[in-house]
């Protein structure tokens, strides 16, 4: 992640923080509390294929592009520009990328498991449409701005419980 934290200290905005929020979630299980004999753990994963629609502020942009690479996901960047494909040609983490007459197949694509949007434009409210028409599982939509609330978010919970009592009762 040393290529990202790079990335992200270069963006207009600061998204230093977000590689380091993403880090500690992914690193380490969560411990929590649980029965007496149960040993039980949250852990974070990433989601798969997320795609990142267009929107008018660069600096939210980059940070959305940051997170979803930090939470170890794969960005599906839509209608992004030459020099954007620049930076990431660079960087070891895979980027996909879609222009807006690809976006209908895109959003068809069963691997999809999110897609982070502007708020409420002429883009929004198209690709909600199309995704509304789609038939299978039912894909998340986001506009979230605040960038520590769309890590968490970027990222699939699991809990695993361990039982950790003696088989066959109290062996005494």
């Amino acid at each position: 992640m040393p290529q990202l934290n790079k990335l992200a200290d270069g963006s207009a905005r600061d998204c230093s923080g977000i590689c380091e929020i993403a880090r500690s979630l992914l690193t380490a299980p969560h411990p929590l509390p649980g029965p007496t004999g149960e040993d039980d753990q949250l852990h974070y994963a990433a989601r798969g294929l997320v795609a990142i629609l267009p929107i008018d502020d660069q600096a939210v942009w980059w940070c959305r592009v940051i997170a979803v690479l930090a939470t170890g996901n794969v960005p599906v960047l839509v209608d992004a520009e030459t020099r954007v494909r620049e930076v990431f040609s660079g960087l070891s983490e895979q980027v996909f990328y879609a222009t807006k007459r690809q976006v209908s197949e895109l959003f068809a694509n069963r691997h999809l498991r999110l897609v982070i949007c502007g708020a409420e434009d002429s883009v929004a409210e198209w690709s909600k449409q199309k995704l509304a028409q789609l038939d299978g599982s039912i894909v998340p939509y986001l506009s979230v701005v605040d960038h520590h609330q769309l890590v968490r978010l970027l990222l699939q919970e699991k809990v695993i419980s361990i039982d950790t009592t003696a088989a066959g009762g109290n062996a005494t």
